[in-house]
């Protein structure tokens, strides 16, 4: 039988059916199924759509049936209100498609838990999945999506992590939206999404005239309309010079001063225009009326409340338009001009574009260049395109605010080369200079190969392990009862051992490398909250009084405010005086930035895996013995939570700790050998 004949028959083979399982037909059935007749005998792509919210029960067998030897070229199944359809005949009906399988839309809930957890962990053949609106604790595709180009996860409120092996079973995969969840992390989401090779586009907030993926189209419009209106000055003069005309928009204020001002419209307020004088026409008001259409409804990127329309990049945008020296022909040719388009940041047309929807992550300062510098193959992000002029600045950018690795290392190495590097006295082979110069610039600090490999391990460790120490307090005997800590320090000689007060007024000693008691000190009848401690130095050395000289600002880190009047702040060195470690009570994340530069290193996202909600910092130390080690006093979010301290190791990954916590509940002490 023919291929056109095969799919005549789709309608007749569907009659069949319902009279074997003694069922009535679907009259939406049949016009599916007329509908991929008619694209077969016009020539076109045969896609037969299956809605599932469209069937009972009783129509899965049917259907089910015609699939088991379909001769399309497509089926798209897909559901768009919720359906209360039998789970065994809706996997039935999906995997008889499978070989054929090219959408699967299950959006707004629109099918149970249950059938779409085993969807995910049984594995499809599709090409396109749109889960919009699902609720996801966990990135869970555990079965194989091999064939997988384009995920849509919009709007899935309950995904805030994406885990280092999450798109291991996607290969292929080179779309993916993230709009409108709870996706924070810079560093954790950009080293997840850099294992995909085949990624080229990204949105963590969309264009507000895009509902899906792709490069905005009326960008690419826009970009043609601005360099026709190059040429749109008709009058020039020979004493023309090259001006300059600068528009910032934070607050929405200008600075240009002018005899004849002209005014924009940004949202609710007007930017002032200036512009020096320039003979006869300056800029034309086509170009202005572009530029009022394309700036309205730009808000700041800072942080917010309301998830409102963003704008990408910084939230001072500077745009410098300048007006190139207008030049006569001597052939008296009519007169050119070249109207130049320079933007400090990003390109125009990014920062002029209404952004909706925006996922936490796309209030990081400089979220953009650094999405871009941490993916090189990256092509559109959020809509726009990436372009070369994007690509130097994000580098630019990523190279000011951002460290790569600790200690201003470029590569990433593997400890057993350093190893190696350290017994044969060579130097990392990364560096472009002479060998002389590497191994002469290695042997002027003893705290090299220390550092090289504290650097080897923290790139490979980007989500670090985190060791709650909870199960210490078993060990009291006094029944069930937790203790609840208020205040710790680590003992300044004894590297394993560590000392805190309790909201009960009990202070308490712990080994926490054994994870065991020390010493317990029961609280005094009149005893109040432990508010602070310290360990008593019975071996002073000369009191030495330090100066703060003037109060003068040595550095600024990027960390922008929460804009919480209840919210405080803690930071503390760590690794003597390299970094500083600081956490918020209104934020789950640890933020680590150099304390030379102020470049930020990582952010670590506090959560409980068990539970799936955020810890909140109310205190934390760096470890004075352990390169990269720290313990935090966390708040849970739920109220009746306990509290705890949880130990953090940013040189091990929480994936390999998975495969070791069955042998030991803790982990020994790090050494960094001979």
């Amino acid at each position: 039988m023919s291929l056109d004949n095969n799919v005549s028959s789709l309608e007749s083979r569907y009659l069949d059916s319902c009279k074997r399982h003694q069922a009535l037909p679907n009259t939406a059935v049949v016009s599916w199924l007329h509908k991929a007749v008619i694209q077969r005998i016009n020539h076109q792509k045969c896609t037969i759509e299956v809605f599932l919210d469209q069937l009972e029960d009783c129509d899965l067998s049917p259907v089910t049936d015609v699939f088991l030897d379909v001769q399309c070229d497509a089926v798209d199944i897909l559901c768009r209100s919720p359906c209360v359809l039998n789970q065994e005949s809706i996997l039935s009906l999906i995997n008889a498609a499978n070989s054929k399988l090219e959408v699967i839309d299950f959006q707004d809930a629109s099918v149970r838990k249950d059938i779409l957890c085993d969807i995910l962990h049984g594995g499809l053949k599709c090409h396109v999945m749109n889960l919009r609106f699902n609720e996801f604790h966990a990135f869970n595709f555990a079965g194989g999506f091999m064939l997988l180009h384009t995920l849509s996860l919009d709007f899935c409120s309950s995904l805030s992590t994406l885990e280092n092996d999450c798109f291991v079973n996607m290969p292929n995969l080179m779309r993916i939206s993230l709009c409108g969840t709870r996706v924070a992390n810079l560093w954790t989401t950009s080293a997840a999404l850099s294992r995909l090779n085949s990624l080229v586009e990204i949105r963590f907030q969309n264009c507000a005239c895009c509902k899906n993926t792709g490069s905005c189209p009326t960008l690419s419009r826009e970009r043609r309309d601005l360099a026709c209106d190059r040429n749109v000055a008709e009058h020039t003069s020979e004493h023309s010079k090259c001006q300059q005309t600068t528009i910032s928009v934070g607050n929405v204020e200008s600075s240009i001063q002018d005899e004849s001002p002209k005014f924009v419209s940004v949202g609710d307020s007007l930017v002032n225009i200036h512009t020096h004088s320039i003979s006869h026409n300056s800029i034309d008001d086509r170009l202005i009326g572009k530029m009022s259409y394309n700036l309205h409804g730009i808000s700041s990127s800072g942080r917010s409340s309301n998830a409102h329309p963003v704008s990408v990049g910084l939230s001072m945008l500077q745009i410098e338009v300048s007006h190139a020296k207008l030049e006569t022909e001597e052939d008296g040719e009519s007169p050119t001009s070249v109207l130049d388009l320079d933007v400090k940041d990003s390109s125009i047309a990014s920062k002029m574009k209404v952004l909706e929807n925006p996922s936490p992550i796309c209030f990081e300062n400089h979220y953009r260049e650094y999405m871009i510098a941490s993916l090189p193959h990256l092509q559109v992000l959020d809509n726009i395109p990436v372009r070369l002029v994007d690509r130097d600045m994000a580098k630019m950018v990523f190279s000011k605010y951002f460290e790569y690795l600790p200690y201003k290392r470029q590569h990433g190495e593997s400890v057993s080369n350093i190893l190696y590097m350290r017994e044969t006295g060579t130097s990392c082979g990364y560096h472009e200079r002479s060998t002389i110069k590497k191994q002469s610039s290695c042997q002027k600090s003893k705290f090299f190969y220390t550092r090289s490999i504290c650097a080897a391990k923290f790139g490979s460790s980007v989500w670090p392990v985190h060791l709650p120490m909870s199960q210490i307090c078993s060990t009291l005997g006094e029944g069930s009862r937790s203790l609840r800590p208020r205040q710790f320090e680590y003992h300044p000689s004894d590297a394993s051992l560590m000392g805190f007060g309790t909201l009960d007024g009990e202070v308490v000693v712990i080994n926490h490398d054994k994870g065991s008691l020390f010493k317990y000190i029961p609280a005094l009848e009149t005893s109040n909250s432990a508010m602070a401690l310290c360990w008593l130095n019975q071996h002073p050395a000369k009191v030495r009084q330090l100066l703060a000289v003037d109060g003068r600002l040595h550095t600024r880190f990027e960390i922008s405010s929460t804009g919480s009047s209840h919210n405080f702040t803690r930071s503390y060195y760590m690794n003597g005086r390299d970094y500083i470690i600081s956490g918020s009570s209104d934020e789950s994340i640890l933020r680590i930035c150099c304390a030379q530069t102020g470049r930020r290193l990582r952010d670590v996202h506090l959560q409980d895996r068990t539970l799936g909600s955020s810890m909140y910092v109310q205190s934390l130390r760096s470890d004075p013995f352990r390169h990269f080690h720290m313990a935090v006093l966390a708040a849970y979010v739920r109220p009746s939570s306990r509290w705890g301290i949880v130990k953090v190791n940013l040189l091990a990954s929480s994936h390999h700790a998975k495969q070791d916590s069955e042998s030991q509940d803790f982990y020994p002490r790090f050494g960094w050998g001979g």
